[in-house]
């Protein structure tokens, strides 16, 4: 049974996700750090996902497949980059970040040396 969050649906992987869980692990910059580094063919993703399935029918839990739902996170897919999301996602991180950053700077009272003892 799907658990659907607020902009995220994650399920048990189905047959057809054995494409996007191709475009995952055999893209380079996102196994820049995987000492495996990444899958050479769609028959690799076959298999993992084979094994996440098989994982699922014997204890009824496992990898779960995700789904995006809502209006930002369709803009940033619609770009057709996921590098270009992930840069705007976080420049909007950034700035928030440096905005209340900023609200809590102005609210902390100014340090001021005691002279006078």
């Amino acid at each position: 049974m799907p658990v659907i969050a607020s902009r995220l649906i994650y399920r048990q992987p189905q047959p057809e996700d054995v494409q996007r869980l191709f475009a995952i692990f055999g893209d380079p910059q996102t196994n820049l750090f995987n000492p495996a580094g990444p899958m050479t063919c769609r028959a690799d993703a076959q298999r993992l996902l084979n094994r996440w399935r098989e994982h699922w029918a014997a204890h009824r839990v496992g990898q779960a497949a995700g789904n995006y739902r809502g209006p930002i996170c369709a803009m940033l897919f619609s770009i057709g980059d996921v590098h270009t999301g992930y840069m705007i996602m976080f420049a909007i991180c950034a700035l928030a970040y440096l905005v209340a950053w900023s609200v809590m700077k102005s609210l902390v009272p100014r340090h001021k040396a005691i002279t006078d003892l």
